[in-house]
């Protein structure tokens, strides 16, 4: 590393900082004669010697480098009265400062100092001394002459004791000693008659001596997060008292000595087991702010309506079920929160709190809200959550000043229309609730950056919301699937689709109507005779699927079915899935000359109710109804019973002679009437152009043509994209954007590219080769075609049917070792049937740890057990990345019931299908992280893929139980997390009769399997325990422990990242910040200016970097205070995992070392170190009680669920106004999950199957 060494960190005018720009602003200062230098934060690990030079220097700013020491040089320095050597890597300070005897500030704070420095002894003249956030253990005798001192900071640190010696410094004023282990307070402190201000916070006192009460002159004491039971009496000496914390400790009760604290403005009592207070307390009529939040009052006392001067009260978290009239005499409250009690109800006299700004109601019972609510017209935040509230008084309309109105978890069924009046509201939460529309007013609400309608029963969106589009959460809402589709591939898309519904909106009546059968039931014939067609005898047999419409009346409006007509071949099966969606109407067909049981009707039942879900409807049709011969029967009161309304009809039909099919016909529309989204809106221009491909001969178009094609029906070059996004997401088109090799192409017939398909799958010689098939060959079948009446398929389109069978996972590309071997793919269903010789596996990782996860799929109505169709071949092509074969398919280890699967230093895994169980088992030195990332990704597919099965996760028992075979016993994850819920240490196992160890159970299950909600929570708390830093540090030892220190380390990325998964759709996750200059940060401004960067997902690098340019991705903005405090401990999870990260990032990019490694070291110092100041209890202002709290929680046992995803919606909505590419990332998609990442790396998200 250079002398001086600097980082891409951004001024305040965005220029990168070079190595020479330390020597610049000495130059500045020498030929200025300056008395003040600022050389803080630009990565130096050294200054110049030019610095010496610098004789008339009064104050010298070296703050936040990367100094491991002083540097020698500022010895010289003797003029110096102020040095700021804080935020630095400084582990010892010569003697060399103690030449600066002139020296009356001195801020060492934020190092990495164990022992306190003996040079300060020199310095006399010292007023203020910054110790703070060191590792200093004892503070030696010498601290007693530093006699001037006013100001001593030794917060932070991990002293046990205070010295005698500390009693010379009777000057002082305000002394730090909170976040320390202290356990006792000596009697010298009595000494300190100057002090006004004390901080003894978060320490573990459990008394307060008695010679505390000679400090008469304190204003402030912070006594909070000990281990106090009592308030000592001697405290009602310290009548100067302004402020008193004493929250979180073990009080039970409050002594009378209150009476003569009446110069109180502010007490904080909060988080204590307290029942009542004294009536003494109606003396403190100076008291503006009251804490009596998360003790045990059961009611208000009535004492409190003698404090009118109060502004800020909180009760929240007791057990108060009524709220007295007293309550409101309070008119000069601003704040108020009265969250999580028992209240049923709010007395009219709270309309008498005009004054209030900020009320908190949430997690009560409450079941309306009183009208005089319209008299609180000041209220800028109103929080009502979690309450029983099942309308809204229009009164709130007259609220215009809300910034914030919150109602998720309520009853609500309807919005009144004057929300739309609330044009200051920048967040309103109405989810889960039970909404089946909202009022097309709110669009009128511009400043909003997060609406959360999530968990409602909503079927579509009004169109004049389309300007909120990039604040609105929707998810868990039944919408139409055009809304579902777009809201899938992000905001710009649903916004392109309300505007258009705005513009052209027009009433559709159209479904889905499959098909399904074995070959020759006369399926075909079927479609024919519903669509009125003559009869064709010897129809041709259907290869792949073909689609055609089908004409119905319901309720005597016309309507559209476009049936599916699928070949019933077996080899077809696994594609024929990729079209089955609900809502849709299903025909099971099937011939009675050959009974139910050789037509399967059956298994396609259950193979529609799996793939779709139980929102499918299906009709079992037999077909030859007239055939004289006697045909078998099929039962079905049983069919009935297992499938309940599922199974909308029996009917027997033929198609020669028409028999039954008007009734066929006239049933299938009443089931049509009943499915959801039936009639719907869709853009006129889209119909149009829809129609016409629907009409017309094209089976595919180059993207350009299809463009042109569409401006030419009014469509604009946007709505054009949106329409085939939506097309392809609905399974009516096939178009990819976001992947370079098929986003030229669009293809309008799914059954023609199908039928491609169908040709491969049928070829003798694929099979022969266990689906082993060279690209020649490939080309050679699908432009000479098994029948002569079957379309050719051009040389051009070849590359993107590859890519397409490997995205549907019906294949993927091999690689073998011979240099000049052709290219080939591998048909996943054609694998060999018998196990191969696994010696790969069982030789492997002779002393690695083994860890095994079960995956049981059942029929959620029987609990039956349940293997979806091609199940195995699918997992087969997902995971193709961590075959053994990826270098050599030769290699390959997987057959019909399993693979053999392996990811480098993280392990390698067997994955067996047995009955109902998916048995993944790893070895590795840390194997949950592969364990969880293969169960998780298997979970994701059968879940997202077959809607109608269940699929439960089960570790095995830890002993030799059931016979002495191990793991026989399994635990399901659903009761391990109930256990530990419950705080139940051990579980029995049912078939060992063996109680187990919950924790170790729960080892080998991952953050996926917590509920959404909590995920992001959980993982930031599991970032933030002090524990993570050995990992850490086991990463950048480079010992034996490091494998598994990176394995835990990907781990808590992969579930940072997944857990913030569905806000991803619309902007990227990982970013650092920083504050351009905390000293702008002034007590009770609403915002804070945080400079943003951008990274790459992929590579988790800046974008600065990646670049080269230090304003790419770099952006100044202003956040809402409330934002970054409830954001807090996500951004500091974030900088934790980027650090622990670091030295394999740089591996990912194969950077050419030292620049690049210090540059990104640099800019993550940078980043933690303004973390931790811009939480500085200098800087935090009043505005928002939860801070401290959330601060708290975020470094404790306790999982912060405060922790909301919606937290980056705003961001990107604040980003995405300003730079909508946001700095070039692409949006990519990694199976179901999004991930933005540099151009640079699109490849490794665009597996050609070339």
């Amino acid at each position: 590393m250079s002398d001086v060494g600097v980082g891409y960190v951004q001024s305040e005018g965005h220029k990168v900082l070079l190595p020479d720009a330390a020597t610049e602003r000495i130059a500045h200062a020498a030929k200025t004669n300056a008395a003040h230098l600022d050389l803080s934060r630009l990565g130096l690990t050294d200054v110049p010697e030019a610095l010496g030079s610098l004789t008339n220097l009064a104050e010298l700013r070296l703050d936040g480098n990367l100094f491991t020491q002083v540097p020698p040089i500022i010895g010289s320095l003797t003029t110096l009265t102020k040095l700021y050597l804080n935020s630095n890597q400084i582990t010892r300070v010569s003697d060399v400062l103690g030449s600066l005897t002139k020296l009356t500030t001195l801020h060492l704070d934020g190092n990495e100092l164990t022992q306190f420095p003996e040079a300060i002894a020199s310095l006399t003249n010292l007023t203020t001394l910054g110790l703070a956030d060191n590792q200093l253990t004892q503070i030696p005798d010498i601290f007693s002459v530093l006699t001037k001192l006013t100001t001593l900071r030794l917060d932070g640190n991990r002293l046990t004791q205070i010295p005698d010696t500390l009693g010379s410094l009777t000057k002082l004023t305000t002394l730090h000693l909170h976040d320390n282990q202290l356990t006792q307070i000596p009697d010298t402190f009595g000494s300190l008659t100057n002090l006004t201000t004390l901080y003894l916070s978060n320490n573990q006192l459990t008394y307060i001596p008695e010679i505390l009460g000679s400090l008469t002159k304190l204003t402030t004491l912070h006594l909070d997060r000990n281990q106090l039971t009592q308030i000592p009496e001697i405290l009602g000496s310290l009548t100067k008292l302004t402020t008193l914390h004493l929250h979180d400790n073990q009080l039970t009760q409050i002594p009378d000595i209150f009476s003569v604290l009446a110069k109180l403005t502010t007490l904080d009592l909060h988080n204590n087991q307290l029942t009542q207070i004294p009536d003494t307390f109606g003396s403190l009529t100076r008291l503006a702010t009251l804490r009596l939040d998360a003790n045990r009052f059961k009611q208000v006392p009535d004492i409190l309506g003698s404090l009118a001067n109060l502004t800020r009260l909180d009760l929240d978290g007791n057990q108060l079920t009524q709220l007295p009239d007293m309550l409101g005499s309070l008119t000069n409250l601003t704040t108020l929160y009265l969250d999580s009690n028992q209240l049923t109800q709010l007395p009219d006299t709270i309309g008498s709190l005009t004054n209030l700004t900020t009320l908190y109601l949430s997690n009560n019972q409450l079941t309306h809200i009183p009208d005089i609510f319209g008299s609180l017209t000041n209220l800028i935040e109103l929080n009502l959550d979690g309450n029983q509230l099942t309308r809204l008084p229009d009164t709130i309309g007259q609220l215009t000043k809300l910034t914030e109105l919150t109602l998720n978890g309520n009853q609500l069924t309807q919005i009144p229309d004057v929300l739309g009046s609330l044009t200051n509201l920048t967040t309103l939460g109405l989810s889960r609730n039970r909404l089946t529309q909202v009022p097309h007013t709110l669009g009128g609400l511009n400043n909003l950056y997060s609406l959360r309608l999530d968990g409602n029963r909503l079927t579509t969106v009004p169109p004049l919301l389309w300007p909120l589009a990039e604040t609105m959460m929707l998810t868990d809402n039944p919408l139409v699937p055009e809304v579902a589709a777009a809201i899938a591939e992000g905001a710009d898309e649903l916004g392109s689709l309300l505007r258009s519904l705005q513009r052209e909106g027009e009433e559709v009546r159209e479904a889905k109507l499959v098909l399904v059968g074995e070959g020759e039931v006369g399926k075909s014939s079927l479609l024919a005779a519903l669509r009125g067609e003559e009869f064709i005898d010897g129809r041709l047999t259907t290869h792949g699927v073909e689609v055609k419409p089908v004409g119905i009346e319901v309720y005597g409006q016309p309507a559209t079915l476009n049936g599916w007509d699928f070949g019933g071949q077996p080899f077809y099966r696994p594609t024929h899935q990729l079209y089955f969606t609900a809502p849709a109407i299903y025909l099971v067909v099937w011939s009675p000359r050959r009974g139910p049981d050789v037509s399967n009707v059956e298994y396609w039942t259950n193979l529609i109710k799996h793939r779709a879900g139980d929102t499918a409807r299906i009709h079992i049709v037999a077909s030859f109804a007239d055939d004289t011969d006697r045909h078998a029967l099929i039962d079905e009161a049983r069919l009935t019973q297992q499938h309940g309304d599922m199974i909308a009809g029996y009917h027997h039909i033929d198609s020669r002679t028409g028999t039954g099919i008007a009734e066929l016909k006239r049933a299938i529309a009443a089931t049509a009437a009943t499915l959801p989204h039936l009639r719907r809106d869709y853009p006129r221009s889209w119909l149009s152009l829809l129609q016409a491909f629907r009409e017309g001969t094209d089976t595919y178009l180059v993207y350009d043509e299809y463009e042109r094609r569409a401006n030419a029906h009014g469509l604009t070059t946007t709505s054009a994209r949106s329409l085939a996004r939506n097309a392809n997401a609905l399974g009516q088109w096939i178009y990819y954007d976001t992947d370079d090799a098929l986003n030229s192409i669009i293809i309008f017939k799914p059954d023609w590219l199908s039928k491609a398909i169908s040709y491969v799958l049928e070829d003798p010689q694929v099979h022969d080769h266990h689906g082993l098939v060279s690209h020649r060959s490939l080309a050679h079948t699908w432009t000479h075609p098994p029948r002569a009446d079957e379309p050719v398929y051009p040389a051009s389109l070849h590359p993107a049917f590859r890519h397409l069978m490997q995205k549907f996972d019906i294949s993927y590309p091999v690689r073998s070792a011979g240099l000049h071997d052709e290219p080939k793919i591998l048909i996943t269903q054609l694998v060999p049937t018998t196990q191969p010789d696994l010696r790969s596996w069982t030789g492997y990782g002779a002393g690695l740890e083994e860890q095994t996860q079960i995956c049981e799929i059942t029929d959620p109505t029987t609990d039956k057990p349940v293997i979806p169709e091609g199940l195995m071949y699918q997992l087969i092509a997902r995971f193709h990345r961590f075959s053994l074969g990826r270098d050599d398919h030769t290699r390959s280890l997987h057959w019909e019931t399993g693979l053999v699967v392996d990811q480098g230093d993280h392990g390698r895994a067997l994955i067996t299908i047995d009955d109902n169980r998916i048995t993944v088992t790893v070895r590795a030195a840390y194997p949950q992280f592969f364990l969880s990332r293969l169960t998780e990704d298997i979970r994701e597919h059968i879940t997202g893929y077959w809607l109608g099965v269940d699929v439960k996760t089960l570790v095995p028992c830890t002993t030799s139980c059931a016979n002495g075979t191990p793991g026989r016993g399994r635990f399901s994850v659903k009761a391990l997390i109930a256990s530990k819920r419950d705080a139940a240490p051990r579980i029995p196992c049912r078939s060992c009769d063996l109680m187990q160890n919950v924790d170790e159970l729960m080892l080998a299950v991952p953050v996926s399997q917590v509920p959404s909600a909590a995920r992001l929570a959980v993982t930031v708390a599991e970032l933030l325990r002090p524990d993570f830093d050995a990992i850490t540090a086991a990463i950048l030892m480079q010992g034996n422990q490091t494998q598994q220190a990176i394995s835990q380390a990907e781990e808590r990325y992969r579930d940072l990242i997944r857990s913030l998964d569905e806000p991803a759709r619309n902007g990227p996750r990982l970013f650092t910040h920083t504050i351009p200059n905390r000293t702008v940060q002034h007590p009770g401004f609403t915002h804070r200016r945080v400079r943003i960067t951008l990274w790459c997902e992929h590579s988790r690098q800046p974008l600065p970097l990646l670049n080269d340019d230090p304003t790419s991705g770099v952006y100044d903005i202003d956040l809402p205070h409330q934002w970054f405090v409830a954001a807090g401990p996500w951004l500091k999870a974030t900088s934790v995992i980027l650090r622990t990260l670091l030295p394999i990032a740089t591996g990912i990019m194969d950077l050419p070392a030292d620049a690049h490694r210090s540059t990104l070291a640099n800019q993550l110092r940078i980043v933690e170190d303004s973390f931790e100041a811009s939480f500085d209890a200098a800087t935090l202002t009043p505005i928002d009680r939860a801070e401290e709290r959330h601060l708290r929680r975020a470094t404790g046992d306790e999982a912060p669920d405060y922790v909301n995803p919606a937290l980056l919606s705003t961001l990107h909505k604040i980003i995405g106004d300003r730079d909508p590419s946001f700095g070039g990332l692409r949006r990519v998609k990694d199976r179901e999950h999004y991930k933005w990442v540099h151009p640079r790396f699109l490849a490794e998200y665009e597996a050609s199957a070339d």
